[in-house]
């Protein structure tokens, strides 16, 4: 073989000769190059899997190597020179080689799931010494009588070609497989167009480069070449060979789905028959295929459920949503889902969930349906409706239903419009607690069920009666068409409580508070504005001792303006620090000197009102910023009682504040008292907690370890309101107090009551026994302050000493009765003062 065949033309020596490629010969060989070019993405697709990959790998690598070297070679026949020319047998086939091991690596290169560039490079440079190999070893077959040389220039611009030509086809694949589905087919389009083109071009640039000389007539062939019939006969076989490969291949390909599709089938079937979801599919006579679940759920047996008609199978309902799926214009694979109620074969109701797409088989819309039971996940949903909306203790309807019911006949009345045609009565059991703490929770729980058994049958059955929680129930009777009908009803009421109620072996006598509310169309807005208002008749009506109610009316409804005004100012007033606090003096008549004051809470308006504690401390409970006064009441009183003991140079003065139950639970509350013994800095006992009964009987077990960490931080315990709550003396003796404070009414009933004295003396000679102090409140006359020093009680509190004051007027009203030692018997100098 002669490598140095560069020469350019115009240093050859003879005559050139002029060739030409047969047009026909030469598409035949564009198709084969094609042909061998459509292999490469199958075959890479099938190598990556796992099954016969060598095959395809081999496969791949002979049928596009052999159209590769095919496409050479009809091209070579299709050449026509002025001379007698023939091929080598041994080069012509063994040229063949270099283009088939390059496929080869090509396909490997382009096989990995995420190739990275360089791959493709590499393959294309691969690639292209393949196909330069074979088209350069196979000129190297040509047998002719003249002298074969290459323009050097083009030369080495064909082999440039043949590693950018096909570098450029398969990066454009490569991008082409990001943008593309796996499954398009426009991969492999491109990629048999574009390897295909790369090769045909190259060898039109490699024979461009190409030029024959004749030297000397006389040269003779030294050897045999191959006949260009016998050529032709070659090439025809290789494409033969091609074909085969590529059917085989897709027979191979066919085979695979074939199974795989049947594998699929099986699995599906296999699935379907031991799944616990129905599936069946249908047309318009009925059942086609179901599985054994469609028969466990319906109870017809498989022959039933496919001769059957679909309404007897399925329910009328049902089978009529089934047809229409199918029945109407449907697109293909669209979904329609719902729920039936369906009933079995031996007529048991049960509910399913449906879920039908449609396909379209012959021209015929066929339904695919997938169906479950879903009885038990109604029955739960409908056990949890009623959890949801009926109270666990007495099986009345809860507070979530009252809303829901008042809601909606708000909403009716709103539209419909006209006169009252409704009330509402709220209504509160008088003092449960008491009874509750008597008779003991089981026995107040059957109290209550009593209470709604009572409600219920002394209503209609149109009426709605619930229990909103606690001891408070509510009526919404419609159909009350005036005022009359209001009457009639909560008359009735109050009538059967008359009768007392049986709880176990005893009766107990239940008495009722009971707000009535017309509802007017359009004068509410929502449920909470309807609790509102029959509140507010509630409570005026517990303000009448035994069974009472009151009608929500217009001096009620001025009445709960005004409270709403009230509280939104008293919001703002906490808000900004607005609240004043007097003080009350704590006075020892014994010693004749202050000890120290009460700490209590004053309301001016803006508009100069002077709100009442009575009337805006339980806006503030309701509100829930009670516990923001008795931060701030702490907070003045840690200031004032600091800046007096600076002044007075006295350590023993403190300054007593109430606190509310919610204030126990507010952390806000523990923290502020210990930064104000810290920051300024006082004695143990110089701030002192008021605490109710109330407070301390409701939970004792709870209450015991806050108290417990109130005097850890330094304060003194007083016990207010002493004597007017239950259980005192059964808790007294478990509870840290160090002051009882006698409430006022025992101070009252001194001189109108024989047994009030022996009353106070008993409080009093009880506390020296558990180490406590005693004050008596609301002290007014000086009879009652000589009557209480000879019952032993020296501390006292009261308007016979002073009002509350200002702390300015406090501070001048200690300094001037600790200077003189007198007795202030009236509140002239408090006044002068205010």
């Amino acid at each position: 073989m002669d490598f140095w065949r560069l020469l350019s033309p115009a240093a050859a020596d003879g005559t050139l000769l002029i060739g030409h490629h047969n047009p026909w010969v030469g598409g035949a060989a564009f198709f084969l190059a094609v042909v061998g070019a459509s292999v490469l993405v199958p075959a890479v697709n099938r190598y990556r899997g796992h099954q016969h990959r060598y095959v395809w790998l081999l496969g791949g690598a002979l049928t596009m190597g052999l159209g590769f070297w095919g496409m050479h070679f009809a091209s070579m026949l299709a050449y026509h020179l002025p001379v007698i020319h023939g091929y080598d047998r041994t080069h012509s086939l063994l040229s063949m080689v270099p283009v088939i091991v390059a496929c080869g690596l090509c396909i490997f290169l382009c096989s990995f799931n995420r190739s990275p560039p360089y791959h493709v490079v590499l393959a294309a440079l691969v690639l292209g010494i393949g196909i330069a190999g074979t088209h350069f070893w196979g000129m190297e077959a040509m047998r002719l009588p003249v002298a074969m040389h290459y323009k050097p220039g083009l030369f080495f611009v064909s082999l440039l070609a043949a590693f950018v030509l096909p570098l450029g086809a398969l990066l454009s694949v490569h991008w082409l497989r990001k943008k593309v589905s796996h499954h398009s087919n426009a991969l492999p389009l491109v990629a048999t167009l574009a390897v295909g083109l790369s090769v045909c071009a190259f060898h039109i640039l490699a024979m461009s480069a190409t030029y024959f000389v004749v030297t000397d007539p006389s040269v003779l062939v030294t050897t045999h070449p191959v006949p260009r019939g016998l050529m032709a006969a070659i090439v025809l076989v290789a494409i033969l060979v091609v074909l085969l490969l590529i059917g085989l291949l897709l027979d191979r390909r066919w085979v695979d789905l074939s199974q795989s599709l049947a594998r699929s089938e099986q699995r599906f079937t296999r699935m379907a028959q031991n799944s616990g979801v129905a599936i069946f599919t249908y047309n318009q006579n009925g059942v086609v295929y179901a599985n054994p679940a469609l028969s466990t759920i319906l109870g017809y047996d498989k022959k039933e459920i496919e001769t059957l008609p679909l309404a007897e199978v399925l329910g009328q309902d049902c089978a009529d949503f089934a047809l229409g799926a199918i029945n109407g214009k449907p697109v293909e694979g669209e979904n329609f889902q719902s729920q039936f109620e369906v009933t079995t074969k031996s007529g048991h109701v049960r509910w399913i969930y449906l879920s039908i797409s449609v396909e379209r088989k012959c021209q015929a819309l066929i339904g695919l349906a997938s169906s479950f039971d879903i009885t038990s996940q109604k029955l739960a949903e409908s056990n949890y409706r009623k959890l949801a909306y009926k109270d666990s203790l007495t099986r009345l309807a809860n507070r979530a239903m009252f809303i829901d019911r008042v809601e909606h006949h708000l909403a009716l009345l709103n539209r419909r419009g006209g006169n009252i045609t409704s009330c509402i009565l709220l209504i509160d059991l008088d003092k449960f607690k008491v009874t509750n703490d008597t008779l003991g929770h089981a026995h107040g729980d059957q109290l209550l069920q009593a209470v709604g058994e009572r409600l219920l049958a002394c209503s209609r059955s149109s009426d709605t009666v619930a229990r909103l929680g606690g001891d408070e129930f509510v009526i919404l009777a419609e159909g009350a068409d005036d005022i009359y009908d209001i009457q009639a009803i909560a008359e009735k009421i109050i009538e059967e409580f008359k009768t007392p109620l049986n709880i176990g072996v005893q009766q107990v006598q239940v008495e009722i508070s009971m707000g009535a509310l017309p509802i007017v169309p359009k004068a509410y807005n929502s449920s909470d504005d309807i609790l509102r208002d029959a509140d507010i008749a509630m409570y005026r009506a517990k303000k009448v001792n035994g069974s009472y109610w009151v009608i929500f009316n217009e001096e009620l409804d001025a009445s709960a303006r005004r409270m709403r005004q009230l509280q939104i100012e008293l919001k703002q007033t906490i808000e900004q620090g607005s609240l004043q606090f007097f003080y009350q003096p704590i006075i020892d008549i014994a010693e004749q000197r202050v000890v120290g004051f009460e700490s209590l809470a004053r309301w001016q308006r803006e508009t100069g009102e002077w709100v009442s504690p009575a009337e805006f401390i339980p806006l503030a409970e309701r509100s829930g910023s009670v516990s923001d006064i008795g931060l701030w009441a702490l907070k003045r009183a840690a200031q004032q009682v600091a800046q007096w003991s600076a002044r007075f140079n006295r350590r023993d003065i403190y300054i007593s504040i109430n606190i509310a139950a919610v204030s126990f639970g507010d952390e806000r509350f523990y923290q502020l008292l210990d930064d104000m013994f810290a920051q300024y800095d006082l004695a143990p006992g110089q701030i002192r907690i008021e605490l109710t009964e109330r407070i301390l009987m409701e939970n004792a077990d709870m209450v015991l370890p806050k108290l417990e960490k109130l005097l850890q931080m330094g304060c003194n315990l007083m016990l207010d309101d002493f004597g007017t709550g239950y259980s005192s003396l059964s808790y007294l003796h478990r509870l840290p107090i160090n002051t009882v404070k006698i409430d006022r009414s025992f101070i009252e009933s001194l001189n109108q009551d024989q047994q009030a004295p022996a009353i106070v003396k008993s409080i009093v000679g009880l506390a020296e026994n558990l180490n406590m102090s005693v004050i008596s409140e609301g002290v007014e006359t000086p009879q009652q302050s000589a009557q209480l020093l000879d019952l032993g009680c020296q501390v006292v509190q009261g308007f016979l000493y002073s009002k509350p004051m200002p702390p300015e007027a406090a501070e001048a009203y200690y300094e001037q009765y600790n200077s003189t030692g007198n007795i202030v018997s009236d509140d002239s100098l408090a006044a002068n003062m205010m």
